[in-house]
């Protein structure tokens, strides 16, 4: 039912709060081919948090040539870290699951969340 979609958004106060740690396995590995449909090829994947270190790890599986990639669970203007470790893979690529703001052209995102 819904009790997988209520343990991803949730409110806090009174906001939206997405939370990608219920996400299993599984889940990984369905964002991880819906991913290398919009990604180019790239040599490595490496997660910016520990939630999303099993979906960089699938990602491996795919890696090829190419720039770094990060991987993050949620991207929200002002967020930081993937920008922290764009300045150590200066040619890197992002990938995040969902997006709650426009997030940079070198960031790809799974899902694009309006919660404004």
């Amino acid at each position: 039912g819904h009790d997988h979609i209520r343990s991803i958004f949730k409110m806090r106060g009174d906001r939206w709060h997405i939370d990608c740690g219920s996400l299993s396995y599984d889940d990984m590995e369905t964002l991880a081919h819906i991913a290398l449909e919009k990604l180019p090829p790239f040599r490595e994947a490496t997660s910016s948090t520990c939630i999303t270190r099993s979906l960089a790890d699938i990602l491996n599986d795919h890696a090829t040539s190419g720039p770094m990639l990060i991987v993050q669970d949620v991207y929200y203007e002002g967020s930081g870290h993937m920008e922290l470790m764009k300045k150590e893979f200066k040619d890197a690529i992002g990938l995040v699951i969902f997006a709650r703001d426009e997030p940079p052209d070198w960031v790809e995102a799974i899902f694009t969340v309006n919660m404004r």
